[in-house]
């Protein structure tokens, strides 16, 4: 695609504009495995697997869990 012209420039313009909200939308990833393998065996709703591949309490009822990027938490076994 060549960004020449007007409409070449404005084409390009809202590609990268498109880009770099995707980019910054994804979440970083903080060290893996933040919750202690022993701490895991207290999980009351299961032990699932986080966006970045931590493992991590799953959320019971009455707790906010799901959403974009899973920012809430993730639910727990049985729970939607």
């Amino acid at each position: 695609m060549k960004c020449s012209g007007i409409s070449g420039v404005v084409s390009c313009s809202f590609l990268l504009l498109l880009l770099v909200q995707n980019a910054a939308a994804t979440p970083l990833c903080p060290e893996r495995n933040e919750i202690a393998p022993e701490d895991l065996s207290q999980c009351k709703y299961g032990v699932v697997l986080g966006w970045c591949g931590n493992a991590a309490c799953g959320k019971g009822p009455d707790e906010p869990c799901g959403g974009r990027w899973e920012e809430n938490g993730i639910c727990g076994e049985g729970m939607y």
